[in-house]
């Protein structure tokens, strides 16, 4: 695969607002003028297994005032991995502090979603979980989720990981925004 086009973004640490370039958008598999809401948003389009090592990146980038160049894995809304890799400089404020982020992406290499070895039904996104989820984005990822879940319960592997993500995601009742205290429970594995 030829490689894309490098894009830009800039994330204004004072007001808060995140830019990212058509090109950005587009190698992390969103559609032209996507920008995350903020730094958790943009963390949760990152491959789980790398998400933690991103946030630390990020973290120590703006303490030290030190910029980056890192490779990181995304998943895209139809189940595609694709890494990507970022450059990233902070820039200082007036005040010594870091004002903003602000850098280069491109993406490297895309691998295509493997089709499950299971049959399994089509939901619409709506469908598969009750939710009042407006972005596309958020609900492909859900439904990779439910798949995953769904995959390690036919192994016989727990899928407490998967299903506390879900509830983060959508609240612990299944509705966006609505997280309430749910008492612990057991491990969820199926049945042999």
């Amino acid at each position: 695969m030829a490689r894309a086009r490098p894009g830009a973004f800039h994330y204004d640490l004072q007001g808060g607002a995140i830019w990212w370039s058509d090109a950005v958008a587009e190698a992390f598999g969103r559609a032209p003028g996507f920008s995350p809401r903020d730094p958790e948003h943009y963390l949760s389009l990152v491959h789980d297994e790398d998400r933690d090592a991103a946030r630390e990146r990020l973290q120590f980038a703006l303490k030290t005032q030190g910029g980056f160049d890192a490779s990181e894995r995304v998943l895209w809304p139809d189940g595609s991995v694709a890494t990507i890799r970022c450059r990233v400089n902070v820039e200082p404020g007036p005040s010594g502090n870091p004002s903003s982020l602000s850098g280069t992406t491109e993406l490297v290499e895309v691998r295509p979603a493997v089709a499950p070895s299971h049959p399994t039904r089509t939901y619409e996104a709506d469908e598969a979980v009750p939710m009042r989820v407006d972005d596309a984005v958020e609900r492909g990822q859900l439904l990779v989720l439910l798949d995953r879940a769904i995959e390690r319960l036919e192994r016989g592997e727990e899928v407490d990981g998967v299903i506390r993500e879900l509830r983060l995601r959508l609240g612990n009742d299944g509705r966006p925004g609505y997280a309430s205290a749910a008492p612990a429970r057991a491990p969820l594995t199926k049945a042999r």
